[in-house]
């Protein structure tokens, strides 16, 4: 299939999606009065917990595609030479990857994943997206891809990663099916000046949905315990129409207290598990 068609596909996909409900987070009307809305399930680092995967790899995104969950979280770093790969560490057996060219990095023995899998490049990645969402189409549902840009020491770097990020977005036409994530502020100031239509969500967990919003970010994406101790926070993000994500909730407990706050959507490792909690 051609990159234009895949692209076609997509665009009719999504339109779709949205006729029908979107990514499963919306509240349904029944006679008359609103009933709770579905908590989506975000794969972290992908569905890599399932036979023959690990973590952030071609596989671990296609797995989380095929279960049909709301979304697949994945990081991105860049080499030294300014090679974009999914990869979660900063580091590779040693060699620090922002200081390494890629073709050193992929010499490495680490490159090559537990699986067997090679660390992807983002293009790979995109591209392997993009398709597994072409064949999620038949089931009129749409996976979203949760982006997570790293931390980075200098001006410089944070404005390359953004625009490495966001070229790689539009390129495969996944403007509508991305969400931006990030611990950086700056990184997500930088996504908001250069791309004002997209999601972007903070995850540091230390500043209120309101001034988020005033910065134009317009999600949050917390750690489960800082909304246990601020719960106010869901309410007034919903209030302010933010999307409200929390991290990494690996237990029943803790996902039933997250779907009593009002979240819209629950990271974790453990997907199916989650699905299975959150119908109980």
């Amino acid at each position: 299939m051609t990159k234009k068609r895949i692209q076609i596909v997509l665009q009719i996909q999504l339109l779709v999606a949205v006729c029908l409900g979107g990514t499963n987070v919306m509240a349904q009307q029944v006679g008359g009065r609103e009933m709770p809305k579905r908590v989506g399930v975000v794969a972290h680092r992908g569905f890599y917990k399932y036979e023959g995967s690990a973590e952030n790899t071609l596989s671990a995104m296609q797995n989380a595609v095929d279960h049909d969950l709301a979304g697949t979280e994945f990081d991105m770093q860049l080499t030294g030479d300014g090679v974009a790969i999914v990869f979660h560490d900063n580091m590779l057996s040693g060699l620090p990857i922002g200081e390494t060219p890629y073709s050193e990095v992929m010499e490495n023995p680490a490159a090559t994943l537990s699986n067997g899998e090679r660390i992807p490049t983002l293009e790979e990645f995109a591209e392997s997206y993009t398709s597994a969402l072409v064949q999620q189409s038949v089931r009129d549902t749409v996976t979203r891809l949760f982006f997570e840009i790293k931390v980075h020491p200098n001006d410089e770097k944070i404005a390359l990663s953004v625009a490495t990020a966001i070229e790689a977005v539009k390129q495969w036409s996944l403007e509508k099916v991305v969400c931006f994530i990030s611990f950086s502020l700056p990184v997500c100031k930088e996504i908001v000046s250069s791309m004002p239509s997209a999601t972007v969500a903070y995850l540091g967990g230390d500043i209120p949905p309101c001034e988020l919003k005033a910065m134009g970010i317009n999600s949050i994406d917390y750690n489960y315990k800082v909304l246990q101790e601020r719960p106010e926070w869901v309410k007034e993000a919903r209030r302010l129409g933010m999307e409200v994500n929390v991290w990494t909730v690996n237990d029943k407990d803790t996902a039933l207290r997250m779907k009593e706050l009002g979240v819209d959507l629950i990271t974790t490792d453990l997907p199916l598990d989650m699905v299975d909690w959150l119908e109980d």
